[in-house]
């Protein structure tokens, strides 16, 4: 998996904050339960962890490579640069809801 996580890490009370692409890995599993349906399970081992909902996923292949979530040709003149970034805003999950 190919993402962003949102890990405000000092700033923890802050609504948004400016992050990097992160990578992750998923499977699928038999379900814990004895149903016959299968689950996918993500695992971070990054930050040893379990997917939660401040991984999000911008695309899944077999390797990283196949799913970078920023991809392209830059053009410019010589002494041009390119600048990019991503912010992500955590929202209330109340007003999102009537949206």
């Amino acid at each position: 998996m190919s993402g962003y996580l949102w890990a405000p890490g000092e700033h923890a009370s802050e609504d948004s904050v400016e992050v990097a692409t992160h990578a992750w890995l998923e499977a699928l599993l038999p379900a814990a339960d004895g149903s016959s349906e299968p689950v996918w399970w993500g695992a971070d081992p990054t930050n040893r962890r379990l997917v939660g909902e401040g991984h999000v996923k911008i695309g899944h292949g077999r390797h990283y490579r196949d799913v970078p979530p920023i991809r392209g040709v830059y053009r410019g003149g010589a002494q041009a640069t390119l600048e990019a970034s991503v912010r992500m805003t955590r929202l209330d999950p109340a007003t999102s809801a009537r949206a």
